[in-house]
C-alpha cells in the first residue's frame, strides 16, 4: 500500500512491533512517523487539488485548431 492508508498502517505495524518496555525507542519511531504520515497527508491534498481543476477553452483558440484541421 501507498500513500496515506499505506503510512498509517506501516506506522501501526512499527508500533506493534516495539516492545512494551521499549520507551526509547517508541519516541523514535513516533517521529519518524509523524513526518511520513504528514507527507502523506500533503500528497493526498494535493492530489485531490489536482484532480479539481478543470480544464478551460480558449474558444478562440478552439475555432483556429479546428480551420487548421479542416484545412489539411
Amino acid at each position: 500500500m501507498s500513500g496515506l492508508v499505506g503510512s498509517l498502517t506501516g506506522a501501526s505495524n512499527e508500533f506493534n512491533e516495539l516492545g512494551v518496555r521499549d520507551t526509547i525507542k517508541g519516541i523514535k519511531t513516533a517521529g519518524r512517523l509523524v513526518a511520513r504520515i504528514a507527507e502523506a497527508e500533503l500528497a493526498k491534498k494535493e492530489d485531490k487539488l489536482d484532480n479539481g481543476k478543470e480544464e478551460t477553452i480558449d474558444p478562440t483558440l478552439l475555432v483556429q485548431e479546428i480551420k487548421d484541421e479542416m484545412e489539411l
